[in-house]
């Protein structure tokens, strides 16, 4: 479609069985549609919503435009298919496709202790957000491009409160900066908080 961006995400599986031959499931499960304007489309499967997994599709449902909904933000952190083509719009914003390549394995890691929920930057309009609101430097000094950080944010029903910086050599929080670059009320809690998870972090490493 002419002035569109299309994102295409697929469902594949193959199941093996004793002297059996080998089953494959390959199926279109969602598509993302964007265009200059911001306008955004989401054409989908239906997904489970209460679900631990990220490939619980109901793969009986047809492609059909869906309401935008939590089920479909974090939709795989698999494989991204390297060759692609963007329309300049987006080149001209930032889209970079190093990032996707070095950070995909980390992308929808989320944890809380209740109140306080911390989750990966999983695109560079994400980046672009976190910045803007929390009025630092995460976007301008474009730290989706350092090899060795990991972003993180935590935010409380919604709010950002910190936005964290983890080294992935270390796994050590580099710095944990609010609004402005100041420490907020809640940052002994972040701190603590990521501490406790950075074992989420290395199992998707060693995956």
């Amino acid at each position: 479609m002419q002035g569109y961006q299309v994102v295409r995400t697929f469902f594949i599986k193959a199941t093996y069985q004793k002297g059996k031959a080998v089953e494959h499931i390959f199926t279109e499960v969602a598509q993302w549609w964007c265009n200059e304007k911001g306008q955004e489309v989401q054409i989908a499967r239906l997904r489970y919503s209460f679900s631990y997994y990220y490939d619980n599709w109901s793969l009986c449902s047809p492609l059909e435009v869906r309401k935008k909904n939590i089920v479909y933000e974090h939709i795989t952190y698999g494989g991204i298919y390297p060759y692609c083509k963007v329309l300049p719009i987006f080149r001209r914003n930032g889209f970079n496709n190093d990032f996707y390549k070095t950070k995909k394995a980390y992308f929808g890691i989320c944890f809380t202790d209740g109140e306080i929920e911390v989750s990966v930057l999983d695109s560079i309009k994400a980046y672009k957000e976190e910045g803007k609101a929390m009025q630092h430097c995460v976007y301008q000094n474009e730290y989706f491009d350092r090899k060795d950080s990991l972003i993180l944010s935590a935010t409380i029903k919604g709010e950002r409160i910190e936005t964290i910086e983890v080294s992935l050599t270390s796994l050590q929080i580099i710095q944990a900066r609010g609004v402005k670059n100041q420490i907020s009320e809640y940052h002994d809690r972040i701190i603590s908080l990521v501490n406790a998870n950075t074992h989420l972090i290395l199992e998707r490493m060693t995956a």
